[in-house]
This record gives structure tokens, C-alpha cells and sequence, in this order.
């Protein structure tokens, strides 16, 4: 799902919830639609994407400067659907997860998802830099008014089986998401030490759901060799001064990249996050202490593994 296509489903389920209704106007205005999408995109994506929507025939302008629109019947079909779709989706997941299935169709709610997971550790990393992190803060304006509360709680429990962050309800009724939360300093260490980006670069392929066929030998040589090197590592006691606490936080992040691999399918970015990066920053240590070949050579083999089966190796 690209910019474009986010852009526009908030601004046509902007445009069905204030023209729906006894009383509710004919029109938005592009101000109007700025004002609440201005926090999240610039104005040119906005009008950008207002231009698309009028030439996919979903709005209408009322002028040519696009001053006021108003969604049309195929827009509301096209919304509805959405809004449909993504409560059947979460059924679906919801579902999976007590059957103990991995299986869901929806690429859109697992990038959702990840999407909300983004926002909330963003936010509540924020909170504990400028604030300390002893506290819960209020998970609030997130994403205006757009928002799907049994998204976020699933977002939030997922979240919290990472060993991420903490969350209570909140007893604050204003407050959007119903949650209240902190990041824990394992959620902390993984920002300062994980970095996406010295992996893939801005490679396009980092945004995209790899499909997991897990009768494949690729497949099979992969994640056994990934259990292999998570109880080596774990095992091997030459480097654990230099790791300190590290060592545990490095172990509970490979083990919750392992567990992602039990699905169908996986996001390669977060895929990436929590595997190849934490090998990444074993395999260097023990180069650079020139001991335990064999932890540095089975983190390089693994971390080549893993790359090819993400569709980047």
C-alpha cells in the first residue's frame, strides 16, 4: 500500500463521516481536509492525492481549485467496503489467533498493524526521553480521528507479548486509543541498537509482505539454522563480561524474529529488525574480540539464510 492509497482512504472516510447524516453539509473544503491530515502529510501529498481521487471518479470538485469536494456514490461504496473489510479482517485475526493458526489473508491489516506498532513505540519513545520512563502516558492523537480501537488492541497486545512496551486501559474517556502505556527498556535498547537502514538502505523491497513457504529447503535450512545459532549463542559463555545484559536482550529479540518465521507470511522490514540485525551486532563483537569463530561464522551463514528467503540475498 503505497502513500497515495493511505492518503486517500483517510480523506474519503473523512469526507463519508461529515457528509453522512441528517444535517451535514454538501461539501468539504480542501482546508478543512489539510487541517486534518496536515500533522501526518505535507500538503502537496494531500493535494496530490485529492487530484487522484477526483480522476478515479470517487470525489467530486466543486471547482477547479479543488476549494470544496464531495464524495460521490462510487466513494462511498469504495469507503464502506473498507470500513467493512478491515472489521472483517480483525475478525479473521482474531480468529486465527484462537485457533492457533497463523493463516490471515489481509497484507493490509498486517501493514496496518505494523503501522500502529510504529506510532506507538515512536510515541512513547518520545515520552521517555523528554520524560522518563517510568510512567504511563496517554496513547493519544495518533492519527486524528481515523482511528479503529480494536486495531490499536491488537496492536497494543502484540506489542506487549514482544516485551515492547506496557499497557493499561485508561481511565481517561477522551483519550482515542483507550490506552494508556510505556516503552520498556527492552523496546528502548532495540531502537538505539537496531537500525533497519545500514541492512537494506532504502531498498523498496524492506516495505513489501514476503510469502513464507515452509516446505521449501530453503525455507527449512533457514530457520533451522537460525534455532541453532539462538541456543549456541545462548550456550556459549566466552563474551558474556562485553555482553553484560546485552546478551539477554539480543536472545529475546532473535527468539521474537524466530516466531515470525512460524507464519505464512512476514513483513520484511520488522523481519529484518529482529533478526538480521541482532546477528549483525553479535557477529561483530566476537570479530572484534577475535574469539568464538564459529558464533561469527554461524551469524554471517544464518544472516544469508534469512536474506535469501526475504527475497534480498
Amino acid at each position: 500500500m503505497g502513500i497515495f492509497s493511505d492518503i486517500q482512504n483517510r480523506i474519503l472516510y473523512q469526507l463519508w463521516k461529515e457528509l453522512s447524516g441528517p444535517g451535514a453539509p454538501n461539501t468539504v473544503s480542501k482546508q478543512k481536509i489539510l487541517l486534518e491530515l496536515g500533522q501526518s502529510y505535507s500538503e502537496k501529498f494531500v493535494l496530490e492525492a485529492l487530484k487522484e481521487l477526483v480522476e478515479s471518479g470517487l470525489i467530486e470538485p466543486i471547482d477547479i481549485l479543488l476549494d470544496e469536494v464531495t464524495i460521490n456514490r462510487e466513494g462511498i461504496k469504495k469507503i464502506e467496503w473498507r470500513v467493512n473489510q478491515e472489521d472483517l479482517d480483525i475478525y479473521k485475526y482474531n480468529e486465527s489467533k484462537k485457533n492457533n493458526s497463523n493463516f490471515f489473508e489481509s497484507h493490509e491489516l498486517i501493514e496496518n498493524i505494523i503501522k500502529y506498532e510504529d506510532w506507538i513505540l515512536g510515541t512513547l519513545l518520545e515520552k521517555y526521553y523528554a520524560l522518563g520512563g517510568a510512567n504511563m502516558y496517554e496513547l493519544e492523537n495518533l492519527i486524528g480521528e481515523n482511528i479503529n480501537k480494536e486495531l490499536i488492541r491488537i496492536v497494543v497486545k502484540e506489542l506487549e507479548n514482544l516485551g515492547l512496551a506496557q499497557f493499561e486501559e485508561s481511565e481517561d474517556e477522551e483519550t482515542e486509543t483507550g490506552f494508556r502505556g510505556r516503552i520498556t527498556e527492552f523496546g528502548v535498547y532495540l531502537h538505539e541498537h537496531v537500525d533497519i537502514s545500514k541492512s537494506i538502505g532504502d531498498a523498496p523491497a524492506s516495505d513489501r509482505l514476503v510469502k513464507l513457504d515452509h516446505n521449501l529447503p530453503d525455507y527449512k535450512e533457514a530457520v533451522s539454522s537460525l534455532d541453532k545459532f539462538i541456543q549456541d549463542y545462548r550456550d556459549d559463555h566466552q563474551l558474556d563480561n562485553e555482553f553484560g545484559l546485552e546478551k539477554t536482550a539480543l536472545i529475546t529479540t532473535l527468539v521474537a524474529g524466530r516466531e515470525l518465521f512460524d507464519a505464512t507470511q512476514v513483513q520484511v522490514s520488522v523481519a529484518v529488525a529482529l533478526t538480521i540485525e541482532p546477528l549483525k551486532i553479535i557477529a561483530k563483537k566476537y570479530d572484534e574480540a577475535a574469539v568464538g569463530g564459529t558464533i561469527a561464522a554461524l551469524a554471517t551463514t544464518v544472516i544469508n539464510l534469512l536474506l535469501k528467503i526475504l527475497g534480498l540475498g
